[in-house]
């Protein structure tokens, strides 16, 4: 059964908080009910509907910011006593606006989250809960990550009080009294906690929660226990859910899941005849949806989801038709309810257009007068940073009570700009210049079309790089002003939350010991990783687990005073943290005993974990570079019956693929900057310097792509790049630090440099360096000259500079992954194959080279002469792939 429900715009008040917008129960089973909602200003609005005009019934003096308002009374009675908390302090108001308690709490922390049940009243700040009964302290509880909200499961049915905790490290808390009786692991960050039904379900102990990434669930928890009853995933990518109710809107006899999320969008969930939650009804607000109820507030007999946004608007979603359909011939006459509120609304819009003149006249004396002063207005900004699971990027969502005029975004570290299709904003891209002690990586202008208060961005980052993102927000206010937000890009970005890891992975073990506190310890941890909670945990010692969203890698890490264990099955990680941790002990002027055990195995399982998404990107690439070609080809035949199946697949799914390879920038030179790292970690930690003359610039040769220059050379008789003596590298004082990811840029100063001979892919290059498998090599490709060879549309345009660079003989402080090179783009071209020539050349990325075992057996690649013997690649397993004549080689380094 689907709904039709209509949009009703009732009153506008001041910036409102999660959860402070409710309905009054109503006198009659269908009457109409008051509406009391809560703004930052303080002030608590009650009003009701009357002929379509909102009419108040009380309003209270501006005060404190609100953050909090919930509905009390005595038990078995009318819910109707309003409860609001500000600050530290809980007020509480009768229907008709008289104040009857004022309350202090004594906390420290502002209250973020509060329940009224009865004579009990329960509050929470960021950690701290606390339970009164009559104003009387009755229990506290600490919690060990930060507290998002409260419920307590009915107590007139259970018998008993059962407070439940919705946390941010991904757990409900079920306290009794001052203990925690066990906790809930749920999929994501609980950002808001219901009864179901609004009074627990049969039982009373059955609770809807909703997840900052967008889930939701119902759970129904017992004494000692707890199961999950139905869980909805975020497919489609939309908002966390800020709040829920319950409500019989389809007038089915069950009452229905009404869930806003912070994107604006307001769902309707009915239940099948298996009593699994389906969706009915979806409408799509412009701004975050902080409170939302069921009800009955414009016309009588008239349910509507009533909603409240941020910037303080609220709105009804009515059943009630607001349209008029008439037939041939017929008339419909505007009723004389209409045509009031037509004349009221002109009238009002006559008035605002008064005010609009005095004040433009009012500003202008104001601006020429000498003894003028300028005053910055004020604005509110809401905003959020968070991880997304499924995409392994951040999402920033800045939110503004007033119209967004621009968006100035800086970076001084290195991050992926992707694309979000919410975002209607025009971007400018400015160059920067990251070779200065304080440059910019990313200089990035969005302007807002008209009325725009929610801006949506995504950004990735480079695990390794860390520094400072900031966002400079400049709203349509007069005179100009801006705000600044920063947020905090940390070494192990990537890595978020989790309950468990699979202990059957090949870990690698670093070991810190020293005299260093607990706190400092976890100081530590939280500068290295997100999620971490800024207060410092209780008891002796703590195991936090870690996913890598980008890869699937995993960390544990167990420390306490004096002591720190950390174990990852990415080599990668273990080196991230141990030059991080290394560094921030050393501002501290700690002292470390630094040990660590490597697991050769490791490698070659994160190389496999890796295979998949290399796979995957350069069959992508192939297939957007022939898009193009294909379609040429049916505009001249006239259509595509002659191509192959593969072929005619490419072109019906080609707006797919194009759109599949934009939100992907750079994702190739991403996976091929992982692999790099993970070969120099591997030998960086047995001790082995790899980025030598020699094993450096043949590891970078790996990755390099093959350009028109060196494939020239290579017709002209240079030989392949192995056969080509390499030469002693000078004025390595100018070399830059080795720098972790695939933005890497070339020293300037490099006139000692010999041109780089013909270059190989890295999985081409490594099938050949097989001593032991000679017969596994494929025919060479070959150019006769440089005019046979086709150029893709990429080239023609220009190449680019290499993805990423491997830097030589640096000294042993020359680790830092602080900083990189970098020159900014200007801009990003919407053609996806303008993005990465590097991976969209028209020549096979992985086409193998024949290489004579003369020159192989000539070469010395390691300071024992055994590279070559022993080679660090060998070839699991081949996967031909249809698509182009080569093959995708799974490797794993000994």
């Amino acid at each position: 059964m689907e709904i039709n429900l209509n949009r009703i715009d009732y009153l506008q008040v001041g910036v409102i908080s999660q959860k402070t917008m409710r309905l009054l129960p109503a006198l009659g089973r269908k009457a109409t009910q008051k509406v009391a909602v809560a703004d930052h200003d303080g002030v608590i609005t009650c009003f009701g509907m009357k002929k379509g005009e909102a009419v108040p019934v009380f309003k209270t003096l501006p005060g404190q910011k609100i953050t909090r308002l919930d509905l009390g009374g005595a038990l078995g009675t009318p819910q109707e006593k309003i409860f609001v908390c500000a600050g530290s302090e809980v007020k509480g108001y009768t229907k008709k606006g008289k104040q009857f308690l004022s309350f202090e709490a004594n906390l420290t922390e502002s209250i973020n989250a509060m329940h009224v049940s009865g004579a009990d009243l329960f509050v929470c700040a960021s950690y701290i809960y606390n339970h009164y009964c009559d104003c009387k302290d009755q229990d506290y509880y600490l919690s060990g990550d930060k507290i998002n909200d409260i419920v307590c499961l009915p107590a007139e049915n259970l018998g008993r009080i059962v407070p439940v905790l919705a946390c941010q490290d991904r757990v409900l808390r079920v306290l009794q009294g001052s203990e925690l009786v066990y906790d809930i692991e749920v999929p994501g960050p609980p950002s808001v906690l219901e009864l179901y039904n609004r009074d627990g379900g049969t039982n009373g102990e059955d609770i809807l929660y909703g997840t900052v990434d967008g889930k939701l669930g119902l759970i129904r928890i017992t004494d000692s226990s707890s199961s999950s009853k139905w869980e909805i995933d975020n497919e489609k990518k939309k908002g966390g859910v800020l709040c829920i109710d319950t409500y019989d809107i389809l007038g089915d006899g069950v009452k229905d899941i009404l869930v806003g999320r912070d994107d604006g969008t307001v769902e309707v969930y009915g239940f099948d005849s298996s009593n699994e939650p389906t969706l009915r009804f979806e409408h799509v607000l412009l701004e975050s949806v902080t409170s939302i109820q069921g009800g009955c507030v414009g016309k009588e007999s008239y349910d509507e989801v009533l909603t409240a946004t941020y910037t303080g608007w609220v709105t009804g979603l009515t059943t009630e038709s607001q349209q008029a359909e008439a037939g041939p011939g017929e008339e419909v006459k505007m009723s004389r309810e209409t045509q009031s509120k037509v004349a009221a609304l002109r009238a009002e819009l006559d008035q605002l257009q008064m005010k609009v003149v005095q004040g433009r006249e009012k500003y202008q004396q104001t601006a020429q007068s000498s003894t003028a002063v300028s005053a910055m207005p004020v604005f509110s900004i809401n905003d959020k940073f968070t991880l997304c699971q499924d995409d392994a990027s951040y999402s920033l969502t800045l939110e503004v009570q007033t119209a967004i005029d621009n968006l100035l975004l800086q970076s001084d570290v290195p991050i992926d700009l992707l694309d979000v299709d919410k975002n209607s904003a025009v971007v400018s891209f400015s160059e920067c210049d990251s070779e200065q002690p304080k440059g910019n990586f990313l200089l990035v202008t969005y302007r807002c079309q008209a009325n725009t208060t929610r801006l949506e961005l995504k950004v990735r980052s480079i695990e390794g790089q860390y520094g400072t993102l900031q966002a400079y927000i400049t709203p349509r206010l007069q005179p100009k002003t801006c705000q600044v937000r920063q947020y905090l890009i940390k070494p192990l970005s990537l890595h978020q939350r989790t309950h468990t890891i699979e202990q059957d992975r090949p870990m690698n073990t670093l070991s810190l010991v020293g005299q260093f506190s607990f706190a400092e310890i976890h100081s530590w941890v939280l500068f290295c990783l997100p999620e971490v909670p800024e207060k410092t945990p209780a008891g002796e010692n703590i195991t936090f687990y870690f996913q890598n969203t980008f890869l699937g890698t995993q960390l544990e890490a167990t420390y306490c005073k004096g002591e720190g264990h950390f174990k990852s099955d990415n080599i990668s990680t273990i080196s991230i943290l141990k030059d991080v941790l290394s560094k921030e002990a050393t501002k501290r002027k700690n002292n470390l005993d630094i040990s660590y055990d490597i697991n050769d195995d490791s490698v070659g399982h994160t190389l496999k974990m890796i295979h998949p998404k290399l796979e995957y990107q350069l069959l992508l690439a192939k297939k957007v570079q022939l898009i193009d070609a294909l379609k040429e080809l049916q505009v001249h035949e006239g259509n595509a019956d002659f191509l192959i199946p593969e072929y005619r697949n490419i072109l019906d799914e080609s707006a797919y693929l194009l759109e599949e390879y934009k939100k992907q920038p750079a994702h190739l030179e991403r996976l091929y900057g992982m692999i790099t790292d993970l070969f120099i970690d591997k030998f960086k930690f047995k001790g082995q310097n790899v980025k030598t003359k020699q094993s450096g610039r043949f590891c970078s040769d790996l990755f390099e792509p093959e350009t028109e220059d060196n494939m020239s050379g290579s017709n002209q008789g240079q030989g392949s790049a192995v056969d080509v003596p390499l030469p002693e590298y000078q004025n390595q004082e100018n070399m830059l630090s080795r720098l972790r990811g695939p933005i890497k840029h070339r020293a300037d100063n490099q006139e000692n440099i010999v041109p780089k001979a013909p270059q190989r892919t890295v999985l081409g290059g490594l099938q050949n360096i097989q001593c032991s498998n000679p017969q596994n090599t494929t025919q060479l490709l070959s150019c006769k000259n440089e005019s046979e060879v086709p150029k893709s549309y990429a080239e023609k345009l220009g190449t680019k500079p290499p993805a990423f660079q491997i830097h030589l003989d640096e000294p042993d402080s020359a680790f830092s992954r602080e900083r990189v090179s970098l020159k900014a783009k200007p801009s990003i071209e919407m053609y996806p194959l303008k993005l990465n020539p590097t991976v969209t050349c028209l020549r096979q990325p992985l086409a193998s080279l024949d290489i004579p075992a003369t020159c192989v057996s000539n070469m010395d690649l390691s300071f024992g002469g055994e590279y070559l013997c022993n080679p660090p690649c060998q070839i699991i397993e081949n996967v031909p792939l249809p698509f182009y004549n080569t093959e995708v080689i799974m490797l794993s380094m000994d």
